[in-house]
């Protein structure tokens, strides 16, 4: 019967992309491994033409003594709750 409908649905992978939120990193734990990154890591490449970290950031015209959870903008607020364009939008 599979050949008459051309597919196999015994066959077929499921593909299970729920997230737990819960496991992800705070935002404050975030920008703290940001910082660190960037105090002992500054001088590693980061991208294909040769940038090191420090430089990507330079140019971003972010300084370590900046790097808040503001400046990132990763907290969640009550404008994403249920409203997936403002949360792809952050």
């Amino acid at each position: 019967q599979s050949q008459l409908l051309g597919t196999d649905f015994y066959r077929t992978m499921k593909v299970d992309n729920h997230i737990h939120a819960a496991a992800a990193p705070s935002a404050k734990f975030f920008v703290s491994f940001v910082k660190s990154k960037l105090e002992q890591e500054a001088d590693v490449p980061v991208s294909k033409d040769g940038k090191t970290l420090g430089q990507v950031f330079a140019e971003a015209g972010l300084d370590i003594g900046h790097l808040t959870i503001d400046a990132f903008n990763v907290l969640a607020d009550y404008s994403v709750y249920q409203r997936f364009d403002n949360f792809n939008s952050k």
